[in-house]
């Protein structure tokens, strides 16, 4: 049985060479992960800025055209910046957020490669906060 695995293996890989075709068979998922966010927990600001860090622990390169953010199930225009292997993927929100509220963010990225890649946080700004000026 190991010697028809192999095989099976190595055949795909002719083809995939030869042919530009990738049958997946051979080739090892790389996690695409979330290093960092913030905010984490609470907040005592109504307009945080709101991050993510982005990395292939393989070292393969995020399609940043994949990069997609939401705030409170709302999609979000973030900005995006490459620093060394990571992607940031940040957001300030044009105008105050409800206080003594969770409020929830979810990012999502895939690689080139198709890998996907996705976190979700909330965090609690707490009641009696108005605009904080050295926020975030």
């Amino acid at each position: 049985m190991t010697r028809l695995a192999v095989f099976t293996c190595l055949f795909f890989l002719v083809i995939y060479h030869g042919f530009g075709v990738n049958p997946g068979l051979c080739e090892e998922k790389c996690p695409l992960v979330v290093t960092d966010w913030s905010p984490k927990d609470w907040k005592e600001c109504l307009r945080p800025l709101i991050s993510a860090k982005y990395r292939s622990e393989c070292g393969i390169a995020i399609d940043i055209s994949s990069i997609r953010m939401f705030l409170d199930d709302h999609l979000v225009t973030p900005t995006i910046t490459e620093s060394d292997s990571e992607i940031i993927v940040t957001y300030m929100a044009t105008s105050d957020l409800q206080d003594d509220m969770n409020h929830f963010v979810r990012v999502f990225a895939k690689d080139v490669m198709g890998t996907e890649g996705e976190k979700t946080w909330s965090w609690l700004i707490p009641s009696g906060y108005g605009f904080v000026p050295d926020c975030p």
